[in-house]
């Protein structure tokens, strides 16, 4: 295990292990489906300790395997290994900070071609932000980009145009491709959503589970919530509780899912439909494709687990639909401890908030 880079935000280097025994494993901290916290925490650094944990484990116990880490679906590409050997990741502009979110956002809003977004110039692009109007931007980002092509046309086909045919060519293209996306823009319909808007009840004796996951920025925590309601709306169980920093927003909705079937198998509830307002976590389940990481692991075991179940639905709908676990979940990340609540159990709070969601559908 020392030496092996198996913790998710450890780019580079040898992962400092607080232990004289350099022959224990990963599967030394696993016990039961679940991580050693103390032991964990007795051999690791604190920074290492919150990603280790964070770090899922498959209910279903299925073989270790490898996959890459700086990809979404765990595959790797040419591309992202070039950025890996040259420090794009170690990068301090390449961390989680509101300076690069800020960034990322005015760059994705930039009328460019998404090739010109992946130069390795992040540094030099972040300056120039500043000194330059979007348009003046554009252009650069064109003109940088269209160096860059030259540059490798030059290495690897040894020819290449001049400096002002590149120029002019950089232009053209942007201008080209602004164009092209105005007129694209104006003749599509905007995307439609067909998912319910408001709470829609299970048939007659059988029951709804809706579940959603929180996140506290001031306290930077994470929760998981949901709420089981029967054809009339009311609540027959609801369960709530913090979780480690996930991999990933999806993830955490992901762990949400899973959480609320485990605790509707654990009482024997007949689920007949399992709703989130995270697209992308439904979709990681119901339209299965090649996804070898974290996200990928989650969702094959709830895949598996729903498979091996009668009929039960696993399907998409809007936040205002989803009020009552969203607001179960963000509870939860003030609450001392996690809970489960059936009938008789239920604060007043979550029985006020049911029977005004109830008037919405009915």
């Amino acid at each position: 295990m020392k030496g092996e880079r198996w913790i998710p935000n450890c780019r580079r280097g040898v992962i400092p292990v607080g232990t004289q025994n350099n022959h224990m494993v990963v599967k030394d901290f696993i016990e039961n489906g679940r991580w050693k916290e103390s032991l964990v925490r007795q051999h690791f650094s604190h920074h290492l300790v919150e990603d280790i944990l964070a770090i899922p484990i498959s209910s279903t116990h299925r073989e270790d395997y490898r996959f890459w880490l700086f990809d979404p679906k765990g595959n790797y590409t040419v591309r992202d290994g070039y950025k890996v050997a040259t420090g794009f990741y170690d990068s301090p502009t390449s961390s989680s900070s509101s300076r690069l979110k800020s960034w990322w956002q005015y760059l994705l809003a930039l009328s460019i071609p998404p090739k010109v977004r992946h130069l390795p110039t992040i540094d030099i692009f972040l300056w120039m932000k500043e000194k330059l109007s979007k348009p003046e931007f554009e252009m650069f980002a064109m003109r940088t980009w269209a160096t860059w092509s030259e540059r490798l046309s030059l290495t690897h086909k040894k020819k290449g145009r001049s400096d002002d045919i590149n120029a002019d060519w950089s232009e053209i293209l942007l201008h080209d491709f602004q164009h092209a996306r105005l007129t694209l823009s104006s003749t599509m319909e905007p995307n439609k959503c067909n998912s319910p808007k408001v709470w829609v009840a299970p048939p007659k004796n059988k029951l709804r589970l809706d579940v959603d996951a929180a996140y506290n920025e001031d306290s930077n925590k994470y929760a998981i919530g949901g709420v089981v309601r029967n054809h009339e709306g009311q609540p027959v169980l609801a369960f709530g509780k913090k979780i480690d920093k996930p991999q990933s927003i999806t993830c955490a909705e992901l762990l949400a899912i899973e959480g609320g079937l485990q605790i509707a198998q654990l009482h024997d509830l007949p689920i007949y439909q399992v709703t989130s307002d995270s697209l992308l976590a439904v979709q990681a389940v119901t339209k299965p494709e090649e996804n070898i990481s974290y996200v990928g692991s989650i969702a094959t075991d709830i895949r598996n687990f729903l498979d091996s179940q009668i009929n039960i639905i696993l399907s998409h709908i809007r936040r205002p639909a989803n009020v009552v676990a969203h607001s179960i979940a963000a509870f939860s990340i003030s609450s001392s401890s996690h809970f489960v609540w059936e009938t008789g159990d239920f604060p007043f709070w979550l029985i006020h908030l049911v029977t005004k969601n109830i008037l919405t559908f009915q």
